[in-house]
């Protein structure tokens, strides 16, 4: 066992794998006999194959859940997140490692903290996300220093060197370049991650000469990555290597070279499943195929890598790497929350304790004819007690009300990022198209080709026909939700009752999907075309909606799982005008509302939720919305066969 350690720490680079203690406490707590063939697996393909990284290691989080391993978890989980960056799956990645980062949090692990802070900088450093990589690098730093990991912090100094580079900040990018050179040197030099470690350092040099043009020493910084990567036969610093090289010989203008160079980082990125660098080098074969007049080999490459860019940077990705980054903030409010909640409960000892005090000090002033006094000025603090608990109670319910609302905000956020998602996408692609199309029109003038430049005029009409179009596509949406931040002022307006039941189911089913994809359901629509419009505050309304659609999703959603077979969940969303009434139904084939509890569920605070998933404030704000408008709601169920809520509202 000890050469499983030995190999994964030097495979890992520390960088990628923590402090040998930690691989100890993993064995210490485990049965060895199982550990030992999964690490000796997880150790050959980590840095060769992403995706048996990622299969192992969701076996070995599989055992720690089971074991209550603590060590075990953290590192399995550290180390499936780095597989899953390496496919370019960021979100499932910084998922792992953010669950690591609470388990150590609650152990008070400061050092396994900070490694995992430097993975999640990390994975958004690579996704992009540059401000936020160094949210989590600049912590991860000073601790590893302070535990002499000389090689983790140098690592992690050189990963927010590179963030400072690619935002332009390139003083800070050489004081943290210069820092990483100086940690390095004081790593142990028999430990072979160090030598690893050298190749990236050299990358950043090169990264930060390229982006101040500074072509000939970038490419000096990236022939010693190549040549050590060889050397030392690590197959993905070798693709750093040629990328690297492909990169800045493309900026010289040596295009055969840079060919060269893209066509072997290609071929190994391919190798080891690295998609970022596929992407990139197939970016570069594309941009010096095109520089030659080589159309259809250009075409070729730009389509590989927007193919892979899909599955990489696509809206769903987007979704729910933001999906994330919202979790983990509201995570650290609930645990700020619950530090001053304890913060709250010490003082309120600590009055007790002094009421407790002031009551003894009573009883022996009573033996002196003072009781009197004493009981009196007892009773005052005992009611300004009781005031402020009444103060504090109206506040925590206030933040109740409030919450509720900005959850509902949430799920109208989801489902309006969806609906203008699709049309962005297609401006964006069209214009790059058209970009590259005006440059071929000037080619082609060049040569004075007549007939190329028509043909290329056309296409540039065509896509800017569709960029219009898709435009016009978004511009609606944009102003139908400003439409509707206008009429939250307070007065009601005359509003159309289909189309902002459409709008809003279609909005509740987006916000949905985005919190858990498995879900499903069939929607169903009968709107009466004699509904028409309807005098009300249509912000309210849809929350009204957007909370009565949440629930039938969620009662579908929760039978679909409670049932093997047979069973398709349905929600249906119908007008109907009656006389000088309009009535809005919402209707679902779930598990029904049991009797006993049918007449609690417009109460405050009631909700059949488990804990963490509802503040039971939505039907009862709900409630409070329709009688304001002077209209009512009422609720039919059947057990077992489903629930209908309808809204009768003045026409």
């Amino acid at each position: 066992m000890r050469l499983t350690v030995s190999i994964l720490i030097a495979l890992g680079i520390g960088i990628l794998c923590p402090a040998r203690a930690q691989l100890i406490g993993v064995l210490e707590q485990g049965d060895s006999t199982v550990l030992s063939p999964l690490l000796d697996k997880l150790s050959y393909n980590f840095f060769r194959n992403p995706d048996s990284t990622v299969i192992y290691g969701e076996k070995l989080i599989t055992i720690a859940e089971k074991t209550d391993n603590y060590p075990l978890l953290v590192y399995a989980s550290q180390l499936t997140g780095e597989g899953y960056r390496g496919q370019g799956n960021f979100p499932r990645s910084v998922e792992l490692q953010l669950k690591a980062l609470q388990l150590t949090r609650k152990q008070n692990d400061r050092l396994r903290e900070a490694y995992t802070l430097s993975f999640i900088g990390f994975t958004y450093l690579q996704s992009g996300y540059y401000e936020k990589s160094l949210e989590y690098l600049l912590p991860a730093r000073s601790t590893l220093e302070q535990s002499a990991e000389w090689i983790q912090a140098s690592f992690t100094m050189s990963n927010i060197a590179f963030c400072y580079t690619s935002l332009g900040r390139m003083d800070s990018t050489h004081w943290y370049n210069a820092a990483s050179q100086r940690l390095w040197t004081l790593g142990d030099n028999a430990d072979r991650r160090k030598w690893a470690l050298r190749t990236l350092i050299f990358t950043r040099l090169g990264n930060a000469s390229e982006k101040e043009g500074k072509y000939a020493e970038a490419a000096s910084y990236y022939h010693q990555v190549l040549a050590n990567s060889l050397r030392d036969s690590i197959q993905i610093n070798i693709t750093t290597g040629y990328k690297s090289l492909a990169s800045v010989c493309m900026q010289r203008h040596m295009d055969d070279s840079a060919i060269y160079y893209a066509r072997n980082a290609l071929q190994g990125s391919e190798m080891d499943r690295q998609k970022i660098a596929s992407i990139d080098a197939a970016k570069i074969l594309a941009a010096v195929y095109k520089r030659q007049g080589n159309e259809d080999s250009a075409m070729r490459y730009l389509s590989m890598a927007m193919e892979l860019n899909e599955t990489v940077y696509g809206p769903d990705e987007f979704r729910a790497l933001q999906m994330l980054i919202s979790d983990e903030q509201e995570y650290q409010k609930k645990l700020e929350m619950e530090k001053a909640g304890l913060q709250a409960r010490q003082r309120m000892l600590l009055m007790v304790v002094i009421a407790a005090a002031l009551l003894a000090v009573a009883l022996i002033q009573r033996r002196n004819n003072r009781a009197k006094q004493k009981i009196n000025q007892q009773l005052l603090e005992q009611k300004a007690t009781l005031e402020k608990t009444l103060a504090e109670l109206k506040s925590a319910q206030a933040q109740l009300v409030q919450a509720e609302k900005m959850a509902s905000l949430g799920e109208l956020t989801a489902g309006i990022a969806h609906e203008i998602q699709n049309p962005l996408n297609f401006v964006n692609n069209f214009s790059e198209v058209n970009t590259e199309l005006s440059d071929d029109i000037l080619a082609a003038t060049q040569r004075g080709d007549m007939a190329e430049i028509r043909a290329l005029a056309a296409d540039i009409k065509s896509n800017q026909e569709k960029i219009y179009e898709h435009g016009k596509r978004a511009d609606a949406i944009v102003k139908s939700m400003l439409q509707h931040s206008r009429s939250s002022s307070g007065s009601n307006q005359p509003t159309d009752i289909n189309a902002l039941c459409d709008e809003y189911m279609r909005l509740a089913y987006h916000g949905y999907r985005a919190k858990d994809k498995s879900f499903n359901a069939t929607l169903q629509t009968a709107f009466d075309p004699a509904a028409g419009a309807v005098s009300v505050i249509s912000q309210e309304i849809g929350r009204v909606l957007l909370n009565l659609l949440n629930n039938a999703f969620y009662a579908v959603d929760r039978k679909s799982k409670s049932q093997a077979t047979g069973y398709s969940g349905e929600v249906k969303l119908s007008t109907r005008r009656i006389v000088n009434k309009v009535e809005v139904s919402v209707i679902d084939n779930g598990d029904g509302i049991p009797g006993t509890i049918r007449g609690k569920i417009f109460q405050p605070f009631f909700t059949t939720k488990p804990t963490g998933q509802g503040t039971g404030l939505g039907l009862s704000l709900s409630y409070d919305i329709v009688k304001a408008h002077g209209g009512d709601i009422r609720v039919e169920s059947q057990e077992g066969q489903g629930t209908t809520f309808t809204v009768s509202l003045n026409a």
